[in-house]
């Protein structure tokens, strides 16, 4: 991927609520985001605890864990800006010009989502 380049995941909906994982190679970096793309004119919020986990086939991993609210008021994307280096990614995760990218989420708390 060049600077600025984006890849995005199929959409997936979990708890009626459908997902997006984002990476992005951002200036010498691997950022990683997660997108909720809930459109409501009600409000609405989901408090969840995520990890993203960069997998390498040989198991070798790194992850990053944290509480995240998304929600109308509070922003519907979240993750991280400078998950890595992107050398460090591309020496240490890619394989066959392939990187695996985990997202686990619990949801804790829905507002306002059927």
């Amino acid at each position: 991927m060049d600077k600025g380049e984006e890849k995005l995941s199929p959409m997936e909906y979990h708890f009626n609520v459908p997902w997006v994982v984002e990476i992005e190679h951002k200036n010498d970096n691997l950022a990683v985001w997660l997108y909720c793309k809930r459109e409501s004119d009600i409000p609405w919020f989901v408090q969840c605890a995520l990890q993203i986990e960069i997998v390498h086939p040989s198991g070798k991993t790194k992850s990053k864990v944290e509480t995240k609210v998304f929600g109308s008021k509070n922003g519907s994307v979240r993750g991280w800006y400078h998950f890595m280096k992107w050398e460090k990614m591309k020496k240490k995760y890619l394989d066959k010009d392939q990187l695996t990218v985990v997202v686990n989420g619990t949801i804790n708390q829905i507002i306002g989502i059927p």
